[in-house]
């Protein structure tokens, strides 16, 4: 007997359908209901359900839709498959349309697994649109599919539902999940950022229903040689390629999303075909790569650094002099930036009292007194712009730190470790107060054993880390104790030099390293 579902609305996920029957008949799980009709135990969370045969089967005579329709108005079927060889999304979509066996071929549209933020996302645009047309609330595919955080139909910004619901044992209606303290997912995103954001959002629902085609690895080789995201050997920039990505989706973005330097740097392999093989890589890598380069190919060369001082004198540098190629000529200066692309060039050319500032399209800054000497990175640099600025950030969301033992960005030198901590970047590091009452115990227990004559400074001598960890989490607490028992005789008047060589080590040492 076939079951009386509701009609399967435009782009309705299956499980928002399901739903909506099932409170109709005041049922507290959809469990039994889904085992009837796909004829197996589907979970409410199965994106990509196998059964769909036995599916069509029980709804033919109210959905009346083919097994293909299903797949196709229904589910994320021809996105997951888009990255797939017409051979394997055909071994794919016969393995659905059976009942699930011990080795059934499948690719796991959850296969990515770094997207922070849930999935059941909705438009508040969409539901009022619905309710002046009579349209029940439903949950829309091309909302729940990955990095897709704006509605293509309104360009709005996607809201996440907070009310939890048990989603291993019932489907959920919008209406049972919405709350009016949902909030927009990125509420802060510029223009340009939320303009990427809306072109995803079109890509992705273009491939959801067989729209398109993703472009080959040789379409996307020519965009980054286009786009200036490739060495003069021909092999592909790396950090030029994850910087222009942070740069063009935001920091927030690329964390919320899942966007890491090893999954760039992982499609980057398989697009040159050097990778290991095994599963293609996720549809969302493709959409966003090919949002962004698009941008870049649109306008190549037009990132320029923020210059503080607008009112200053500046003259353009004559690119015939200094630019030629990425190699500039001899009589020029050479940028050595670690994210220097091949259409980079001198932008601005300002003075001041020490000497002359030469201003990089990349964003480095450099500091010359001699012209006939090229500029080397480690020694002249005096900022680094935004595309520089984006790197760190990204790197600090993928847990690295500047300056430290990871390998992805070997070639950080210390001035730029000292910038980043400059400019805040630096992983947040708490303790809790019990380990700060075990610190104040350690400390008050080595400079009461310490040497009377100088109590504090043989204290330092005797555990330096521990004073320094102090002076890092527990900063007041410390100077105040100090001071109430340093030496009576050590001669420091107070605010003297002396008295402040020890609240002064710490920071010294701070500004040297990234910790």
């Amino acid at each position: 007997m076939a079951v009386a579902l509701f009609p399967l609305l435009d782009g309705e996920t299956l499980g928002s359908n399901l739903g909506r029957y099932s409170d109709s008949i005041g049922a507290e799980s959809t469990l039994r209901l889904r085992c009837r009709l796909f004829g197996y135990p589907c979970k409410p969370d199965t994106r990509l359900p196998s059964g769909i045969n036995h599916l069509a089967e029980q709804t033919r005579d109210y959905w009346g839709l083919t097994p293909e329709q299903i797949l196709k108005t229904g589910t994320e079927f021809y996105y997951a498959t888009a990255t797939m060889s017409a051979e394997q999304r055909e071994l794919m979509f016969a393995a659905l349309l059976e009942q699930p066996g011990s080795r059934t071929f499948r690719r796991s549209v959850g296969g990515w697994n770094a997207e922070r933020v849930p999935k059941f996302r909705y438009c508040e645009d969409c539901l009022a649109q619905w309710q002046e047309s009579g349209e029940p609330d439903h949950w829309l595919i091309d909302h729940q599919l990955t990095g897709v955080y704006l509605c293509f139909a309104h360009s709005r910004m996607l809201k996440v539902a907070k009310r939890g619901i048990h989603q291993s044992r019932t489907d959920a209606t919008v209406m049972a999940m919405k709350d009016v303290d949902d909030e927009d997912i990125l509420p802060h995103a510029s223009s340009s950022e939320r303009a990427a954001f809306l072109q995803v959002a079109r890509l992705s629902a273009q491939y959801r229903i067989a729209s398109g085609n993703i472009p080959s690895a040789a379409i996307y080789c020519e965009l980054l040689r286009t786009a200036g995201c490739t060495w003069p050997t021909g092999s592909t920039d790396v950090r030029a390629f994850t910087g222009s990505m942070v740069e063009h989706f935001g920091r927030n973005y690329c964390q919320a999303s899942g966007l890491s330097l090893i999954r760039l740097a992982t499609w980057l392999k398989n697009i040159e075909g050097v990778g290991t093989g095994g599963e293609s890589s996720h549809p969302f890598m493709f959409i966003c790569a090919m949002s962004m380069l698009n941008a870049l190919c649109a306008a190549p060369g037009t990132f320029t650094p923020a210059i503080r001082n607008k009112d200053a004198n500046i003259a353009e540098v004559p690119t015939a002099k200094v630019y030629d190629d990425f190699y500039q000529n001899k009589e020029g200066f050479r940028c050595r930036g670690l994210l220097h692309r091949a259409n980079d060039a001198w932008r601005k050319d300002l003075s001041d009292c020490e000497g002359r500032l030469l201003v990089c399209s990349c964003g480095m800054t450099y500091r010359t007194f001699n012209a006939e000497r090229p500029v080397e990175t480690g020694e002249i640099v005096m900022t680094y712009g935004e595309r520089y600025y984006d790197l760190i950030s990204m790197r600090f969301a993928d847990n690295f730190i500047v300056g430290g033992t990871a390998r992805r960005f070997p070639l950080v030198n210390p001035r730029f470790s000292r910038w980043a901590r400059f400019c805040g970047f630096s992983v947040g590091k708490t303790m809790t107060p019990a380990e700060i009452d075990d610190l104040r115990e350690q400390w008050r227990s080595i400079v009461t054993n310490s040497t009377p004559a100088k109590r504090i400074m043989s204290a330092h001598q005797a555990d330096s880390r521990l004073y320094r960890k102090l002076y890092r989490y527990d900063r007041s607490w410390i100077v105040q104790f100090n001071k109430d028992n340093k030496s009576l005789n050590s001669g420091w008047k107070s605010g003297s030099v002396g008295s402040q060589i020890l609240d002064e080590l710490p920071r010294f040492r701070d500004d040297s390293q990234v910790t």
